[in-house]
């Protein structure tokens, strides 16, 4: 599950959420996309910026697997002997 958007506080505002006040302070609440808090007050947010990004990983070119070595004492393109009896 990927996670949703943080968003910080453009603006600062009081509400009552669920019975309790609520103060909202420009550039430090925080809240996450979908939260309930929001609804009807997604104006009050907007996407967090992130400051000091991690550096994109680094994208090494696919491994090229070797091809399977034969089996010890049995040539390329010849098959092995199959084991038990042989039927007629």
């Amino acid at each position: 599950m990927a996670a949703a958007c943080i968003l910080v506080a453009a603006t600062s505002a009081t509400f009552d959420w669920e019975g309790q006040p609520v103060l909202v302070r420009e550039g430090i609440t925080t809240a996450r996309e979908g939260h309930p808090i929001l609804k009807g007050r997604e104006h009050l947010f907007k996407p967090l910026e992130v400051t000091w990004e991690l550096p994109a990983p680094k994208q090494d070119s696919p491994k090229v697997e070797p091809p399977p070595k034969a089996a010890s004492g049995q040539r390329r393109g010849t098959q092995a002997p199959a084991q038990g009896k042989a039927t007629a």
